[in-house]
């Protein structure tokens, strides 16, 4: 039985960590591959200052010439290695690329993201000013008729009342 693969889709800022953690990577491995390099030299010059030493030493005495391939072969991996520190030097400016565009996906889709919220948050102002709007004439209409009604009015309107039931002989003791 076969099986479709999902399709893993990264987010924007799922691809940034992992743009630069493979960037870290590269960094440390071209740290690493300079300090080989540099170790190599210096132990081509340890090893010539010894060559050079060994051959004095053998004109002095009058014998034949040392060997010269362990310095052959020492200087033969220094054109690898600077070789290796030159592309890894290139592929640490692809890979700060690639951390560049990264962040730039992530920004813009946290801007994408502020954008639908900014608008989501002025819908709900709107519909809190309507509300406003509509509870501030609700206000004005009561105070109106607290105005036009109450107090003095229903004083007024209850001493007709009395009044009228005085008049009708209604006792409302």
């Amino acid at each position: 039985m076969t099986t479709m693969s999902e399709v893993v889709v990264l987010t924007p800022a799922e691809r940034l960590s992992t743009a630069e953690a493979k960037r870290d990577q590269i960094a440390s491995r071209l740290d690493e591959a300079r300090a080989e390099l540099a170790d190599l030299r210096t132990a081509v010059a340890r090893e010539r200052e010894r060559f050079i030493a060994s051959i004095a030493s053998a004109e002095l005495d009058g014998v034949d010439r040392p060997s010269r391939q362990s310095l052959v072969d020492l200087e033969a991996e220094v054109p690898e290695a600077a070789d290796r520190v030159e592309a890894l030097s290139r592929a640490l400016r692809e890979a700060d690329r690639a951390v560049a565009l990264a962040k730039a996906a992530t920004l813009r889709a946290r801007a994408v993201a502020w954008r639908a919220e900014t608008a989501q948050c002025q819908a709900r102002m709107d519909a809190l000013t309507a509300e406003i709007v509509a509870r501030q004439v609700e206000i004005a209409e009561c105070a109106a008729f607290i105005v036009n009604h109450g107090g003095p009015a229903q004083v007024r309107l209850e001493n007709e009342a009395r009044q009228l039931e005085r008049e009708n002989g209604f006792d409302a003791r």
